[in-house]
């Protein structure tokens, strides 16, 4: 499903401050999905983070650990967000047009996002 969502016309989508319930959609045609939370260090192997070389701390939570790009990965416990698909700039245009401002970004796992702004930003 990870790379499903990075490679495809799917976004995660949510508010400001936004959590994931499922009674509440953020927006019409919105479905639910549940993806791992990714954790990563901006390091090549755990054993150089400053924690005496011990490892444990990395190896004993989540699962999938990795190396990319010589930085370390993990997938943490499963989370559930909001999604939905827009196939076009005109079905972009429609969405912005119904939900007005709003962000878009890609998360840092690749994962693209759009938030609905509703007038509280920190």
């Amino acid at each position: 499903m990870k790379e499903y969502l990075k490679s495809s016309n799917m976004y995660m989508v949510g508010g400001i401050g936004w959590h994931f319930d499922p009674e509440y959609p953020p927006c019409e045609n919105a479905f639910p999905i549940s993806i791992p939370e990714l954790d990563h260090r901006d390091t090549d192997d755990p054993s150089k983070m400053n924690m005496g070389g011990i490892t444990t701390w990395w190896y004993g939570r989540g699962a999938n650990h990795r190396v990319v790009n010589g930085t370390i990965y993990r997938d943490l416990d499963i989370k559930d967000y909001w999604a939905i698909e827009i196939d076009s700039l005109d079905d972009l245009e429609k969405f912005l047009t119904t939900y007005g401002k709003c962000v878009l970004r890609v998360e840092a796992e690749g994962y693209k996002y759009i938030e609905i702004y509703d007038d509280f930003r920190e």
